[in-house]
């Protein structure tokens, strides 16, 4: 796990296309109350600003920079939602899909690439969404776990 040196500070969070934090309701913060999230991501730029709207909506997030410390980390402890890049070192997020033992957490791939041939292979190793990031803002990956919670849970 990254150490609290690296973790993203939950202040200072980078401008993204349509981040708007003041637009919440009061009962954000008690959804994500209890619930778990690995968020696998090298990237301090996408951790700050997806992980600060995720934060404050209660959710309790660990951050990892690689499948492999994604691997260990499982091992440790059990999730509620694994948020996963797939363009990593040492262990790229679709290995990691082939390699991880599943334990009841939910999928969401979160990454740059668009292709469908990467949507397809992750979907098919076990992941339940799959967002490009230059389409999602973080209110929406908050919404979409919001959803998950509904439906998938």
């Amino acid at each position: 796990m990254i150490d609290e040196q690296q973790t993203p500070p939950a202040t200072d969070v980078p401008k993204m296309p349509g981040f708007a934090p003041d637009t919440f309701d009061d009962d954000d913060s008690a959804r994500g109350k209890g619930k778990r999230i690995l968020f696998v991501e090298d990237e301090a730029y996408y951790q700050k600003a997806y992980g600060k709207v995720l934060e404050d909506a209660g959710y309790h997030i660990d951050y990892v920079k690689d499948g492999e410390e994604a691997l260990k980390e499982m091992e440790e402890e059990q999730y509620t939602f694994l948020l996963l890049d797939l363009i990593m070192p040492i262990i790229s997020g679709l290995s990691f899909l082939k390699q991880r033992q599943p334990n009841g957490e939910h999928v969401i791939v979160l990454t740059t690439l668009e292709g469908n041939t990467d949507k397809e292979d992750t979907k098919r190793h076990g992941a339940n969404h799959f967002l490009v990031k230059s389409d999602t803002t973080p209110e929406q990956l908050l919404d979409r776990l919001h959803t998950c919670e509904q439906e998938c849970l």
